[in-house]
């Protein structure tokens, strides 16, 4: 449709009202009159959209965005009416029109504006056009706009366009598809498999070629990323994890591996809670029944193993010859009747051996044999067991086993990762249902030690079990006569997948009682006391709730019991926080003093910091949806909440006594949460953080301290950094360290094949190391214990003692690791520069000219000398061994201001001397740390 004369001036005046500045409401007037006089008001402001000034670069802000909004609500009222006028030939219109420009949103909008999804199949042609041209983006956006949904397989783009690292596109085609969301979600898992690095990665490559995807970002998908974004689309999509057995697999060996940890290394999983965690989590999978009898072997724990190996019924023709030799050591006959005996009875021995404590330098010396021997206490590190870092699933985020950007942690030690796990003690989360017949509360535990904890004072016939409708009736009776104060707490089954589990016990403590709710029990028929619970209790201002770190716990309540809308409101006081204020605001002083290696801000440390012991937390993780608790579960769940009333008291009598006015505390710790002062002080940190220079470690030596390697320069050593480090070669590159930087892609049997082709040292983290270290031995292979690059380079230059001087840095290319450079004048540059852009030197001057009007010329820049430098021969774009010189990075200035310039003759990467060289070896030579 051509503009007629007066629409041709009715654009000229909106798009001069548009510029001129004035408001919306006056483009929009006279839109409308235009709209109003129009034989047909689609096509017009169709039009009047594709010809403004700004659609092919549209902004919500913009005028094409504005045209399409006034016609939409000059629309709303007679839509009807003229309905009959929006023919297919103006849908298939606004559809080519509208995908000249690239705004998603206004697409969106011509799209509900135009009604295409009502006669979505005249499309189809046209996109399917769009996938033979491989635009799969267009494609996924136009048939997701369109719901095309059933026209199209997973395979067609999606899969392509994950791999290429556009979930965005992929998640709004998805949200309207719960077929597709399933297929998606069964494609992922399938290709998890196993969880193994190099299995997934040869997956990906197969689809890869067979699909024929460009730009896959194969980086992007390792074993941990996958798994989060299976959790992640499971959680929400609502798809049963049954459809992801790959990654409910792969979760439930993390959480084993995590179990073993916190029994063995932490210390904090023990009796009763081991026992019914470890048959909830693996009483249907084999395969993880065989790793926990591994693990205890490894741990000297044979009997235990054993035991476990009997319980399971496992095959006996599978059973490891370390227990088999254990058996004959100890003249056991592996009899029917034994077997049925030695299924976790009573009289069962289980080892009581000392258990191993490793911290995170420790090493492991293999037996010749590669045999585990019985009494050897190693900690496993083989990727079958500690596979991945667990992420578990908290109310307040997650706790996990935290690494750094150069950490992979699939290849971390559980006992590393037991000593950087960061998780809050009071809201640890774990596994699986427990089968309630399957372990007896009387058996013996060797790992449970006789500590004096802090006790619950209360007498036990105090803790009261509340699972019926009365007795929740007398417990709201009981707490609206004069009680004012009330410690709450919340206990929930753990959970190891993106599903979370519900409240199961609710904790309520006063002076003289304490009540422990069953949820679960008392989830249905008492609506109407939960809603009497939170208006007579949680919403009462005269009583005052405790509570601790109690954010993890409003969550979860507020998912669980909706009703209780008042959880964690004004009245609640949150013992961590007021802990903080005194602390860092009033100097207040405990009576026991912390312990360094053991500090911590849970809530057991509070407890030691006020009364000189800490709690048992043996139960903190375990399956608090079985029933009936266990004696021991009752017990830490009401000292939980009692301790809250004991230590507010002794912190407010304190308070009084250090001068220290307690209700300006609380009113403190009300007003809002307080981030810790490390934290901020890393925030600052950040911020102050300067980029690594290679040249303040110019002539230092012996940065680690009794290294006891003799003095040797950069370049007489050569160096292997594996994936874990890839960061730290780049940066020794820069010193003049001959470093080969492996990639995403390779395994570490290439890694070991180059260190050993070209006797380099490797370089790693975590538990790689210890598959180098039986191939090279322990003097050509290293693993690094810091964590900032620049720390990093320090201790490498330091534990090999290596000396940089002046040449050394810059001395190779960051990019290929080559040594020799071409020397290229400022005026050769400029010739290369403008034959391979096309822009003319006179150009380049004329911009340069204008950029630096007023400040002068400042050519310099200090000469390569000491490098291995040859001149240029030709202007031909290319380096003397037929690399592209890569001149297109260099600012317009730098033609002009630096003189000399120098490419790597392998890759062609170019580099210059800037002003902040010279400035650093003069600082440098002040301190005389020149060689």
């Amino acid at each position: 449709m051509l503009f007629n004369e007066k629409m041709t001036s009715e654009l000229s005046g909106t798009q001069r009202i548009s510029l001129e500045g004035v408001d919306t409401p006056a483009i929009t007037v006279t839109l409308e009159e235009c709209f109003s006089t129009a034989e047909n008001p689609y096509g017009v402001a169709l039009t009047l959209m594709a010809c403004t000034e700004d659609f092919l670069f549209s902004k919500k802000s913009s005028l094409a965005f504005c045209v399409m909004e006034a016609f939409k609500t000059w629309l709303t009222n007679q839509e009807k009416d003229l309905k009959p006028l929006l023919t297919t030939e103006l849908k298939l219109k606004s559809y080519f029109i509208v995908y000249r420009q690239k705004n998603l949103r206004l697409i969106k909008f011509v799209a509900e504006v135009y009604c295409w999804a009502d006669d979505n199949e005249i499309f189809l042609p046209y996109i399917q056009d769009q996938l033979n041209a491989v635009k799969l983006k267009e494609v996924c956006e136009s048939a997701g706009i369109m719901k095309l949904h059933q026209y199209f397989n997973i395979k067609d783009f999606l899969v392509q366009l994950i791999f290429q690292d556009k979930l965005t596109v992929v998640e709004d085609f998805l949200k309207d598809s719960p077929e597709h969301q399933q297929d998606v979600v069964m494609f992922l898992d399938d290709l998890l498999g196993n969880g193994k690095e190099n299995s997934l990665y040869e997956k990906i490559k197969s689809v890869v070629e067979k699909l024929n995807i460009n730009d896959a970002r194969l980086n992007k998908f390792k074993p941990k990323s996958l798994s989060k974004l299976i959790a992640r689309y499971a959680k929400v999509y609502n798809i049963s994890l049954d459809l992801c057995p790959n990654y409910s697999f792969v979760q439930k060996k993390k959480a084993l591996s995590f179990m073993i940890a916190k029994r063995f290394i932490d210390k904090s999983l023990e009796g009763e809670s081991w026992k019914e965690m470890i048959i909830d989590h693996i009483k249907d999978c084999p395969e993880l029944q065989h790793k926990l009898v591994d693990y205890l072997i490894d741990y000297s724990e044979p009997e235990e193993a054993y035991s476990w190996f009997i319980h399971f019924n496992l095959d006996m023709e599978k059973l490891p010859k370390d227990l088999l030799n254990f058996c004959q050591d100890g003249d056991q006959q592996l009899t029917k009747e034994e077997e049925d005996q030695s299924n976790f009875t009573a009289e069962e021995n289980w080892d009581d051996d000392p258990q191993p404590s490793y911290g995170f330098k420790f090493v492991i010396n293999p037996s010749p044999s590669g045999k585990k021997g019985k009494n050897k206490k190693t900690v496993y590190h083989s990727d079958d067991y500690f596979d991945d870092a667990f992420d578990m699933e908290t109310t307040s985020g997650t706790a996990r086993f935290e690494e750094d950007d150069d950490i992979d942690a699939d290849e971390e030690e559980v006992s590393h990762g037991m000593k950087t796990m960061r998780f809050d003690e009071e809201e640890i989360v774990g596994s699986m249902a427990v089968n309630s017949s399957s372990v007896q509360d009387e058996i013996p535990d060797s790992n449970m030690k006789s500590v004096d904890f802090y006790r619950l004072p209360l007498d036990e016939r105090n803790v009261i079990f509340v699972d019926d409708p009365n007795g929740f009736k007398r417990l709201l009776e009981d707490l609206t006569k004069g009680i004012d104060l009330i410690g709450l707490d919340c206990e929930w089954k753990p959970s190891f997948t993106s599903q979370k589990n519900c409240v199961a016990v609710m904790q309520l403590a006063t002076w003289r009682r304490i009540y422990l709710l069953d949820v679960i029990a008392l989830s249905e028929g008492c609506a109407q006391y939960w809603v009497e619970f939170n208006d007579s209790i949680l919403e009462n201002g005269k009583i005052t709730k405790l509570g601790f770190d109690i954010t993890a716990d409003k969550s979860m309540v507020l998912e669980s019991l909706p009703p209780l809308k008042g959880f964690a409101g004004s009245t609640f006081l949150d013992l961590a926080s007021i802990w903080h204020v005194l602390v860092f605001n009033h100097s207040f002083k405990f009576p026991t003093k912390a312990v360094k290696e053991e500090s911590s801000k849970g809530l057991s440390h509070l407890v030691y910091l006020c009364f000189g012991k800490t709690l048992d937390k043996s139960d903190q993780f375990s399956n608090w949806e079985k029933r009936p608790l266990r004696s021991s579960q009752m017990v830490y769940a009401a000292l939980d909440a009692y301790c809250l009333l004991e230590i507010f008291d002794f912190l407010k009598n304190s308070s009084f006594e250090q001068n220290i006015d307690f209700d300006k505390v609380v009113q403190s710790s009300l007003k809002s949460s307080k981030p810790s002062p490390k934290k901020k002080n890393k925030s600052k940190s950040k911020k102050s953080k300067k980029p690594f220079d290679p040249r303040t470690l110019i002539g230092v030596r012996n940065l680690k301290a009794g290294c006891g390697n003799p003095p040797i320069s950069a370049g007489s050593i050569k160096m292997a950094c594996d994936t874990m480090v890839q960061g730290l070669g780049k940066k020794l590159r820069s010193c003049g360290v001959d470093t080969w930087i492996s990639q995403e892609s390779d395994s570490p049997d290439l890694v070991l094949k180059t260190a050993l082709k070209d006797q380099r040292i490797i370089l790693t983290r975590g538990n790689h190391y210890y598959k180098y270290l039986g191939h090279v031995g322990a003097s050509n292979c290293y693993a690094l214990q810091s964590d900032p690059l620049a720390d990093q380079v320090k201790e490498v230059l330091g534990h090999f003692n290596i000396v940089l001087k002046e040449e050394d840095i810059f001395s190779r290319c960051q990019i290929c690791n080559g040594k020799d450079f071409i020397e290229i004048h400022n005026s050769m540059m400029k010739s290369i520069v403008s034959q391979k852009t096309g822009i003319k030197e006179s150009t380049l001057e004329s911009h340069r000219a204008e950029t630096r009007e007023g400040r002068g010329t400042n050519v310099g820049g200090k000469r390569w000398c000491s490098h291995s430098v040859r001149l240029l021969k030709d202007i031909t774009g290319y380096t003397n061994k037929g690399a592209p010189i890569k001149c297109n990075v260099i600012p317009v200035d730098a033609l002009f201001d630096i003189e000399y310039f120098y490419a790597c003759e392998k890759c062609g990467k170019v580099y210059w001397n800037g002003s902040h060289w010279q400035n650093e070896l003069e600082r440098k030579k002040e301190h005389n740390l020149l060689e």
